[in-house]
């Protein structure tokens, strides 16, 4: 008996030196990350956090739709694939700055997804350990994986360490404006047109009804406006535009969600009328053409709402 827990200590302490030694390897590594990838944009983000004046967040549809090239202001796009509103409010978190516009790009199916759990929030957890309002927003939303990390070091790292070492050697960096536009190829053209002439129904994709807003969805929004207003912050929610549509009831209703919390919302999802397909690489994501034109009219509905206090160009 008096073997077996020694052996158990043995293990436990061996175990958890180990968790330090790779922890502080890996840790070390990703601080040095600037390369176009989760990992450097993020650095980046952080870098310039609390110097630029406009940030933008969200999903692939904020990063390939709005150039914050075009705002005559100090601005940095962090959209990322496949984040969602928890993430968004993880990023706000670590804001300071007063007085910053801060764009949360939405889509309407998100706002009634009953399986959404905020998951994607989770996916800064890593950054905890040096950033304290990240850490207390860690604490308060997911505590079950924040005490895990506590006790596990390298638990944050989980899925990101070979990347981590794979992109450690790569002296790339982010561009400083966070935008990413999309080129599609002749290949890619050809592919979205024979899709687009044999779609029959882009209409309501992923929403059921009778409509409910999702409990996660608004918890993570009321967050992201309580740290706006923390800082003096002008907060805009928008949604750009896509080839997949929503009926008048979806439309209101995420209107009226917005409204009820005096929160700025930005309905662009039918700005494009027309069905130019030049301006898109598929239903939901505008090329680099396409983003240009709905960048422009992004800025001159911020002026116009008056959150902008320069004209758009």
């Amino acid at each position: 008996m008096k073997k077996s827990i020694l052996l158990f200590f043995g293990t436990l302490l061996t175990f958890l030196i180990f968790d330090r030694i790779v922890t502080m390897v890996i840790s070390n590594a990703e601080k040095k990350i600037y390369i176009e990838s989760s990992i450097g944009k993020v650095n980046q983000f952080i870098k310039v956090k609390d110097s630029v004046d406009v940030l933008v967040l969200g999903s692939s549809r904020a990063l390939h739709h709005v150039d914050t090239r075009n705002f005559g202001k100090a601005a940095f796009n962090i959209g990322a694939d496949g984040k969602k509103v928890a993430y968004c409010a993880a990023l706000s978190s670590m804001l300071q700055k007063e007085g910053q516009i801060v764009l949360v790009h939405v889509d309407h199916n998100r706002v009634f997804d009953k399986d959404y759990d905020g998951r994607d929030g989770r996916g800064l957890l890593y950054k905890a350990e040096s950033n304290e309002n990240l850490s207390e927003f860690y604490k308060a939303k997911f505590p079950t994986e924040y005490f895990i990390s506590k006790g596990v070091h390298s638990y944050p790292y989980n899925g990101k360490a070979l990347i981590i070492l794979k992109n450690f050697m790569v002296k790339d960096s982010v561009n400083q404006s966070g935008y990413e536009p999309i080129f599609p190829t002749e290949v890619q053209k050809a592919v979205f047109a024979n899709m687009f002439k044999e779609e029959k129904s882009q209409m309501n994709i992923g929403i059921t009804k009778p409509l409910s807003i999702s409990n996660e969805f608004e918890k993570y929004v009321d967050y992201i406006q309580e740290t706006a207003v923390a800082n003096g912050s002008k907060l805009v929610f928008f949604t750009s535009p896509s080839l997949s549509k929503v009926d008048g009831e979806v439309h209101d209703k995420v209107g009226k969600f917005f409204e009820n919390r005096g929160i700025l919302y930005l309905d662009h999802l039918d700005y494009f009328e027309n069905q130019d397909l030049t301006l898109w690489k598929d239903y939901t994501h505008l090329s680099a053409k396409g983003a240009n034109l709905y960048t422009g009219f992004l800025l001159a509905q911020l002026a116009e709402h008056g959150v902008l206090s320069y004209p758009a160009h």
